[in-house]
């Protein structure tokens, strides 16, 4: 046997998913969390497959461990070091002020590296990349002097994108100094001086918890080069690649379910969607334009800007173990969460606290789950003693405070769905909704009723979608480097020279016999403050990219404009071989499916109202009306008053609204 097998950690539970390459055979566990090292997390999730070790073929993990230490800011003392005269340029930042009208308050958080860890040496390199001063011997050795008692350093010169030789000559010295160095040129490539000292501060801060990090996956037991992260740009990474690059694993988890949403749309000819994930804790959000995620490259986790390739996720703490409060200013959904212990109170694992879960259960969302073999027991009554305090509060019934709690969370994600789509010029009410998760389901009709989406889309293993991600990539890298001059001042043979240098770069460290690169350009018109990523073809012709670039602006914003355009950065990503899993094929049932219970739900509108209950596995080519709802061992379908549901080739469940 040869497993292919994608784990996903969540806040409450790791699911895992496995292929037998020869056989066809798949396996899908759903475990609780646990608070170990990654290593032991691991196996856990492979000993609920019942896997032996030496059957394995490839695990690719999906993981929040950086994601959390940025959130939670557990990070390591760094050094940052610049050039001469721009020590400050951290604390300086940019001029953006979170809080416009209020004075009193900070307008932006801490620096990442305190002023008094920032130091400077004496050393010049020009925009053109000629050395104007270089680096003397006796500077370096003074700095790695002071310098050594820090934690890991952080070395961005000034444009050593366009030459980094003065960076590479301090890293050298300062390695033999410090084990932990991260130099700018290797992390950003990029211009803009204060997001690539911010973004290679912030590598270096993570690189001690990733050594341990991957020291510990040596727990699972899993040979060598048989196990692989799923980075935040989509695709797998080793952990050789992880232990110098963690900030390339910010969006780990996340990216791995929007690149499985992304191939669902692209097999089903969706042009437009959004994507809800809907776990225990977050709910991720992002754009699927003509079946391929929207990457960005600056964005930013809890305080910290990051400028990295990595999936345009949109992350709001509002999943399914959010606990819910009444506040003065109502109620209000997370962003804390139960997470797994003591998890929400319809677990019945000491949980007391209200969640977005129990809401769920107090609405009758979890259906009677007949003819299931559920890993969670469903007690309602422990989630109505949960919202009972809030409804007393308000003096309504404890239905109505769970309604109410649902509604707060439809308008958390739609405000998040209305940022991504608007940022690139798409009305939202043109997409179709992709929703997957635990309880990014249950949610859907009724959040796609609220913001005007008419389709939504239900993938197969929608539960598991993100460990689907992990098991379905393929080895890629990134890199992206920054290219100054508009249409006009433009090579076409420097152009050609810098995408030979990023090819290499990438192909270099996916260390792949079978990889491809694929490139692009990041282009604008004169005078834009953002760009557009163009897919480019080499060899380059100026005029082809500038009618592509039009074409691409007028898809996306509905005009192009007769002017001159620039082209702002070029960007290369390597990519392995997909190896296709074989899918098992379900004929698609083409007589009404029977209701395995008569449930009771309530909904906005209908009040409590009688429902018919199905089993997922029964759906086929004839519609079911609603309300109803649809039901598996992990997850529920809820399909309300108005819309109907469908099974589509695939084992994707479509629902669509009709009350239109």
């Amino acid at each position: 046997m040869a497993w292919r097998i994608g784990i996903d950690t969540g806040g409450t539970f790791t699911d895992v998913i496995a292929c037998d390459e020869a056989s066809g055979q798949w396996l899908e566990r759903k475990v609780w969390t646990v608070k170990a090292t990654p290593g032991k997390s691991i196996r856990a999730a492979l000993d609920a497959l019942g896997i032996p070790l030496e059957d394995i073929a490839t695990v690719v993990y999906g993981t929040t461990a950086v994601t959390n230490a940025l959130v939670e800011n557990k990070l390591a003392r760094v050094a940052f070091v610049a050039t001469a005269g721009f020590g400050d340029v951290l604390e300086i930042a940019r001029q953006r002020r979170n809080v416009v009208f209020d004075l009193k308050a900070r307008h932006r958080p801490p620096p990442q590296v305190p002023h008094g860890d920032c130091f400077e040496i004496d050393e010049r390199t020009l925009a053109s990349g000629e050395v104007e001063t270089g680096v003397r011997t006796e500077d370096v050795a003074a700095l790695a002097a002071r310098v050594s008692p820090y934690d890991a350093v952080a070395v961005s010169l000034l444009h050593s994108y366009a030459n980094p030789a003065n960076e590479q000559r301090v890293a050298e010295v300062l390695s033999r100094e410090c084990r932990f160095v991260s130099v700018s040129h290797d992390v950003s490539p990029e211009a803009r001086e204060y997001e690539r000292g911010a973004s290679t501060a912030l590598n270096a801060a993570l690189l001690p918890m990733m050594a341990s990090f991957v020291d510990s996956l040596a727990q699972a037991g899993i040979r060598e080069g048989h196990l692989h992260l799923f980075h935040s740009a989509g695709g797998m990474l080793s952990p050789r690649a992880a232990a110098r690059f963690p900030l390339m694993l910010a969006m780990s988890g996340p990216a791995a379910g929007v690149e499985a949403a992304a191939e669902v749309c692209k097999r089903m000819h969706i042009e437009r969607a959004v994507t809800m994930d809907m776990g225990g804790t977050t709910t991720d959000c992002s754009l699927v334009l003509d079946g391929r995620p929207q990457l960005q490259m600056s964005g930013s986790i809890g305080a910290h800007p990051i400028r990295q390739p990595m999936m345009a996720v949109d992350s709001i703490g509002a999943g399914g173990g959010s606990i819910i409060r009444l506040t003065a200013n109502g109620l209000q959904v997370g962003p804390d969460s139960a997470g797994a212990s003591p998890g929400p109170a319809c677990y019945g694992r000491g949980g007391v606290e209200p969640t977005l879960t129990d809401a769920f259960a107090v609405l009758g969302y979890f259906g009677t789950g007949a003819g299931t073999h559920r890993p969670i027991e469903i007690d309602v009554r422990r989630a109505r003693d949960a919202f009972a305090p809030i409804a007393q509060a308000l003096g309504i019934d404890v239905e109505a405070a769970a309604l109410g709690a649902l509604k707060v969370a439809n308008a958390v994600a739609a405000r998040s769905l209305k940022r991504i789509t608007m940022g690139q010029g798409v009305d939202l009410r043109t997409c179709e909704l992709v929703a997957y998760g635990g309880t990014g389901p249950m949610l859907a009709a009724h959040f796609a009723q609220d913001v005007g989406i008419a389709k939504v889309v239900v993938p197969a293993r929608s539960s598991s979608l993100s460990a689907f991600g992990c098991i379905s990539s393929r080895p890629s890298f990134t890199r992206q480097r920054t290219v100054a001059g508009g249409v006009e001042q433009t090579d076409r043979g420097k152009i050609e020279r810098l995408l030979d240098e990023l090819a290499e770069t990438v192909t270099s460290e996916l260390a792949s016999d079978d990889a491809r690169v694929r490139y692009s350009a990041l282009m604008r018109y004169a005078g834009q403050s953002s760009e557009i990523e163009v897919p480019i073809d080499r060899p380059v012709e100026l005029e082809r990219m500038g009618d592509d670039f039009h074409r691409r602006h007028e898809a996306l914003y509905g005009f192009s404009a007769d002017e001159p355009w620039d082209c702002v950065a070029l960007r290369a990503t390597a990519l392995g071989e997909r190896r296709e899993l074989s899918h098992e094929t379900v004929p698609i049932a083409e007589t009404a499916p029977r209701p395995v219970a008569h449930a009771r739900m309530y909904m906005q509108g209908l009040g409590l109202c009688d429902a018919l209950e199905f089993h997922r596995g029964d759906l086929g080519s004839v519609r079911i009306d609603g309300p109803a709802l649809i039901t598996d061992e992990v997850s529920t379908i809820v399909v309300p008053q108005g819309w109907s549901a469908v099974k589509a080739s695939g084992e994707h469940i479509i629902l669509e609204r009709h009350d239109k």
